[in-house]
């Protein structure tokens, strides 16, 4: 990740209309459905928000939205993939975010703890380990709507601002440098998912060199290409490996360990 380090606005990027119209009114019928959102206390290092409004696991369910934010998933990785040219890992699992009037996020770095060191304290939620923080590279926000005011990104160190337009992309890395935030939206609600995404390369040159949880690469699709180039073969998921386990996506009340810008 050190050659993205240069404070490089041009790695800021800005996808616009990634959303086709047909897909966004989709999510829309969902996202602006009281009974898709839950409540929950502040789980992350976000400042100025006592709380969240994440996605509800049985509304999730019952309408089947797994397969179809699936393939929305996977088009956000072959496009981070073509924006950043190398191979990411590819991690299934939804992030969504209702920002209501008032709420905010303070400047922060992802991977970073709040003095800018890189956060690799151990991530653990019941029996499942996780990948720390620390290794996380580039990172993803899908915007869903643009009828509100305020809920600017902003990215102070390298003079970048971003105003959200329904159906748009952005995409950044998570290094130093990149540090951002979000101004208050003060109307309406602002509706949001986020990702975080690690390469390939990053991750088998990690598990030669250092250990790592044992159940890290059941929470990705594509852990293969790892393998593939540590010269190992491919693990086997369980059969009953259950995507929609809020333990198995790192969730906490239904709060995942991304920001959601």
């Amino acid at each position: 990740m050190s050659n993205w380090a240069n404070r490089n606005p041009e790695l800021v990027k800005v996808i616009p209309d990634f959303l086709e119209e047909d897909e966004n009114e989709f999510w829309l019928s969902h996202l602006r459905n009281d009974e898709f959102w839950r409540r929950i206390d502040n789980a992350d290092h976000i400042e100025g928000q006592p709380y969240h409004f994440t996605y509800n696991n049985e509304y999730w369910a019952a309408h089947n939205l797994n397969a179809i934010y699936k393939y929305l998933n996977k088009r956000m990785h072959k496009k981070i993939e073509y924006e950043f040219g190398d191979d990411f890992l590819y991690k299934p699992s939804p992030a969504f975010r209702k920002w209501v009037r008032g709420t905010h996020m303070g400047g922060h770095g992802d991977g970073f703890k709040q003095d800018l060191l890189l956060d690799f304290e151990p991530v653990s939620f019941g029996d499942v380990e996780l990948v720390p923080r620390g290794y996380l590279e580039v990172a993803t926000v899908l915007y869903y709507n643009d009828d509100f005011e305020g809920g600017k990104l902003h990215f102070p160190g390298i003079g970048v601002e971003v105003q959200p337009k329904k159906g748009m992309l952005v995409a950044f890395p998570c290094a130093s440098g990149y540090e951002h935030g979000v101004t208050e939206i003060t109307a309406g609600e602002r509706l949001t998912s986020a990702t975080h995404w690690i390469r390939c390369t990053t991750m088998s040159r990690t598990l030669m060199q250092h250990s790592l949880p044992e159940t890290w690469w059941l929470h990705y699709e594509n852990v293969e290409l790892v393998y593939e180039m540590m010269g190992h073969p491919t693990p086997v998921k369980p059969k009953d490996f259950g995507r929609l386990d809020p333990k198995l996506h790192g969730e906490q009340q239904g709060g995942m360990l991304n920001s959601h810008e």
